[in-house]
């Protein structure tokens, strides 16, 4: 049974997001940027400048964020080391 659950979780693991929703979310929110830069753009304030640059450090933060935590399992620094926990379960 804890192969089996073992063989599930790399399975898992090696699902990815698939190919087209990363690229519509990208246009999404190249069109929410676009439509936000465009709202601002005919503001008579020096604000909107600046309102504009932390909406933008927001968003592209969020779908780094997310880029990030849709693979946890990965082999950079920041992930989760699964082939270790389950090395330490089993033992």
């Amino acid at each position: 049974q804890i192969r089996s659950c073992q063989a599930l979780t790399k399975n898992l693991i090696a699902m990815r997001i698939p190919f087209q929703y990363f690229h519509i979310m990208t246009f999404m929110l190249t069109v929410n940027l676009f439509f936000w830069g465009y709202s601002l753009a005919f503001m008579d304030t020096y604000w909107a400048l600046s309102t504009f640059f932390f909406i933008q450090l927001i968003f592209i933060g969020l779908r780094e964020l997310c880029a990030a935590l849709a693979n946890p399992f990965g082999t950079e620094d920041v992930d989760f080391p699964v082939n270790v926990w389950l090395d330490n379960l089993t033992w």
